[in-house]
């Protein structure tokens, strides 16, 4: 086996040549290590850890689009609203999406470099309104659009393994990450920037700006454990800071929550 080591700005990429027997011949196995990822880059991520989600569904079992269209439809409808308004950077470079997982008993969601949104029915049983949901998009979209959820990955999971994912490789490690991102802890200081993000988006639409909050409410009752809380820590201060948001946002009351039990009641 020979290694070799080339080094440009940025970005270190490593040859490792492995002896084929059956061809007798070299194949190269090409690995990428970068300390700055471009929008492109993380679109690509992005993509190999769909792929390597929607291929395991054993642990993902996710909702045929075909069958529940008029859900999906629904929630990529409110996905796109948030994502084209100008205070949206990457709103026009990522392909934005939601996929559902079906899995009543987890309540969280999670959101991958470059824009898949993926939530669990759980989660999406356990809110009680339109503007709930909308809030809890428009938080993680931030994590995608400021390159944060990408960070976050290449320190928890290494440069290498990133790196991995950028090429579309299928590995141990690499569906180790597509297998574990929904457990990312985001440190409160993050949660509480995206908080700020998602009542930004919000707040020109016809929504109730405290969505997030009632959402937060009904979690922190202890009537059952909101899976998403624990990796996006709630204190009393984030709820404040949400309340101190929203007071630039109006008076705007509509939750439509008739709405977004209609649309509710056609999931399994």
């Amino acid at each position: 086996m020979k290694n070799i080591f080339i080094k440009l700005p940025a970005i270190i990429v490593i040859f490792i040549f492995l002896l084929n027997s059956c061809k007798k011949q070299d194949d190269v196995l090409v690995h990428v290590i970068k300390d700055e990822y471009t929008v492109e880059d993380q679109g690509k991520i992005g993509e190999t850890l769909k792929k390597l989600i929607l291929q395991s569904p054993d642990r993902f079992p996710i909702l045929n689009q075909s069958e529940y269209h008029e859900f999906y439809t629904y929630i990529n409808t409110l996905i796109y609203m948030l994502t084209n308004t100008n205070n949206v950077e990457n709103r026009l470079t990522f392909d934005w999406e939601a996929i559902i997982i079906h899995d009543d008993k987890v309540t969280t969601a999670f959101i991958t470099p470059g824009g898949k949104f993926f939530i669990y029915t759980g989660l999406l049983k356990f809110l009680s309104s339109e503007t709930e949901l909308f809030s809890i998009l428009a938080h993680e979209i931030n994590y995608a659009d400021n390159g944060n959820i990408t960070k976050r990955l290449s320190a928890e999971y290494g440069k290498d393994v990133i790196g991995d994912l950028l090429l579309g490789h299928d590995s141990p490690e690499t569906r180790n990450v597509a297998f574990n991102i929904r457990n990312l802890v985001f440190e409160e200081s993050e949660v509480l920037v995206a908080d700020r993000y998602a009542l930004a988006l919000i707040c020109p639409f016809q929504y109730d700006a405290l969505g997030l909050k009632t959402f937060l409410d009904s979690a922190n009752t202890g009537i059952m454990d909101i899976e998403w809380l624990t990796t996006h820590p709630s204190s009393i201060t984030r709820i404040e800071r949400i309340e101190e948001y929203a007071r630039n946002c109006g008076t705007h009351e509509d939750t439509f929550m008739e709405r977004y039990a209609e649309y509710l009641s056609l999931l399994p």
